[in-house]
């Protein structure tokens, strides 16, 4: 704490030499006159001081909240990309679109992409649904990356009758600006390519 007094002390001391000589160059006695320009002197240095202490004291305030929320979502960081990398595989369909004849297992093992000829209304929902709750995922969750997620759960709750495929197909769109909203989340992607990304989606759907 001295160390940080003692310079503020001096620098005042000199600005105040420094004002009095500028007011009295030849000297000065104990007037009245001179001791209320000493008096306005010291009190506006001093206020300049506080100032500027009050300035100092705030802008490491401000470093300090910035370096711990640093830290706290740098402690969150690995917890957030499992997170993320477990729903990457719950989010992809497979390609049976694009191949009408194409057969897929009717049973398919856990890790096997969703088959959007199988895939009935609410399952997808579900899936997401126990990771965001369950499993409390939904916890690393950023707002862009919500409102997607929301946009899901309106899907498939709609009352809209069409069909299987069609419906699917929407929702394949949806989950794949969801995946990647998640790149943008993560730092993989900046706002241009997560918008080249979703364009590029558009399209193929």
């Amino acid at each position: 704490m001295n160390r940080v007094l003692l310079p503020i002390a001096t620098l005042a001391a000199l600005i105040i030499v420094l004002l009095l000589y500028n007011l009295y160059p030849t000297g000065a006695t104990n007037t009245p006159e001179f001791r209320s320009d000493l008096f306005k002197i010291i009190l506006e240095v001093g206020l300049l001081g506080l100032l500027a202490v009050l300035i100092k004291y705030l802008a490491e305030e401000y470093t300090r909240k910035k370096q711990h929320r640093g830290e706290q979502l740098s402690g969150i960081l690995h917890q957030r990309l499992d997170a993320y990398a477990d729903l990457w595989q719950k989010t992809a369909f497979c390609g049976c679109r694009d191949e009408p004849k194409l057969l897929c297992d009717d049973t398919p093992k856990n890790n096997d992409l969703r088959c959007r000829k199988q895939t009935q209304k609410g399952d997808v929902y579900e899936t997401l649904r126990s990771w965001y709750f369950t499993n409390g995922h939904g916890f690393y969750l950023s707002h862009k990356s919500k409102k997607i997620y929301s946009k899901i759960k309106k899907l498939e709750k709609s009352d809209t009758q069409v069909g299987l495929m069609e419906r699917n197909n929407q929702l394949d769109l949806l989950l794949s600006q969801l995946r990647s909203s998640l790149k943008y989340d993560c730092g993989i992607y900046d706002e241009v390519e997560l918008k080249k990304d979703n364009d590029e989606s558009v399209e193929e759907i």
